[in-house]
């Protein structure tokens, strides 16, 4: 459902202090529109270090994001995420690893639809509730 605060909670996470120190770099990307992979890439690519990305294959995507992360923590937001396909997920999760070091680095993603979290987790899934009309 739409408006019951997950991407105030990703925002209240993702500029809480403690989570700022934690981790050396941090990006936020609004994923609203399906996107091909390698566009998500490059803009996670452009997002963290502030400039296009110029080439077009897999290849250099993944490159350049291994520099530009090399061995750091890194906080990753995809918020508002639509599409729901598996293999997508999938394909993505392959990249993503590839780049992924295990330094204690994170991926929230926000949704709507139930399959995206069950086919885009790399960890815990979260549902959160609708609030109450006295909370909201």
């Amino acid at each position: 459902m739409g408006g019951i605060g997950k991407t105030t909670l990703a925002k209240s996470v993702y500029n809480n202090l403690k989570i700022e120190q934690h981790f050396n770099v941090r990006a936020w990307l609004c994923v609203s529109v399906k996107a091909k992979v390698d566009t998500l890439l490059a803009d996670i690519y452009e997002s963290l270090a502030g400039k296009k990305f110029k080439s077009i294959t897999r290849v250099n995507l993944i490159r350049n994001l291994q520099e530009k992360l090399g061995s750091k923590r890194y906080l990753l937001v995809l918020d508002d995420v639509w599409d729901e396909e598996l293999a997508y997920w999938d394909e993505f999760r392959r990249c993503i690893l590839q780049v992924q070091s295990d330094n204690g680095s994170g991926i929230i993603v926000t949704t709507r639809k139930l399959n995206i979290g069950r086919n885009a987790t790399f960890g815990d899934s979260y549902s959160l509730e609708r609030l109450s009309y006295d909370d909201s």
